[in-house]
């Protein structure tokens, strides 16, 4: 069997175990989706509640699953509602565009994927307009993907160091504190990461942008989805 058809058999058989239970229907087309495209089964399981998943833990636990379950799925409603902000049209309509085209649909999936593990909204958001902007221009969609493949670790505080080095390439660690002061002591450790990332180099005490995170803060830009102050809890 390909591995296709052994996501959606085992994709039927969650669907099947979770039956009777409410969801939003524009998350579960999404993730299931998703699911398919990727490979990622867990993907339509995070879809459905975590029903009987749940049953054999403490009252304690059962909460943190629950909680920890339903956040993925939510986060991915949030999405869809993005989506259909962005572009006024219901998700269904995006979701025949995936259909047609594989390279949107690779989009979709690893959009879909990066949010259920966003940290913020800004990262939410921000793959939300990813997504549009391929799904409704192809020339783009292929640049895209790897865009929102780049992002999947990148967070709304990321984003606004990599905003601040777009518009001052090299600066020291007081210097970039100085331009966004609600970073503050959380500049060193931001710049690291993106370091480790490949979108900031370091060099003589100074961080700069890579050619990789020029691309990164140039295309968020363009996208209109540079982070806000105060919009990541900061």
């Amino acid at each position: 069997m390909s591995v296709v058809g052994d996501v959606a058999e085992r994709l039927t058989g969650i669907l099947a175990r979770t039956a009777g239970n409410i969801v939003n229907p524009a998350v579960t087309a999404l993730m299931q989706a998703a699911a398919i495209a990727t490979g990622n089964v867990d993907l339509a399981l995070w879809a459905n509640p975590v029903g009987a998943a749940a049953g054999s833990l403490t009252e304690e636990g059962a909460v943190l699953v629950r909680r920890a379950w339903s956040g993925r799925r939510d986060r991915v409603e949030q999405f869809a509602n993005f989506i259909e902000e962005e572009t006024n049209a219901q998700i269904d309509d995006l979701l025949k565009v995936a259909s047609d085209d594989p390279r949107v649909l690779k989009l979709l999936a690893v959009t879909v994927q990066s949010v259920t593990d966003a940290r913020d909204v800004w990262k939410i958001r921000t793959l939300a307009k990813v997504f549009v902007r391929g799904a409704t221009d192809p020339a783009q969609v292929d640049e895209l993907v790897y865009l929102a493949e780049t992002l999947a670790e990148v967070d709304g505080p990321d984003a606004r160091l990599l905003a601040v080095l777009r518009h001052n390439r090299w600066m020291n660690p007081g210097e970039m504190s100085l331009a966004d002061p609600g970073l503050g002591p959380a500049v060193v450790p931001i710049a690291r990461k993106l370091v480790r990332l490949g979108l900031v180099g370091y060099s003589s005490a100074v961080y700069g942008l890579t050619d990789l995170g020029m691309y990164c803060a140039n295309r968020l830009n363009e996208v209109g989805a540079e982070s806000e102050r105060g919009s990541n809890g900061f």
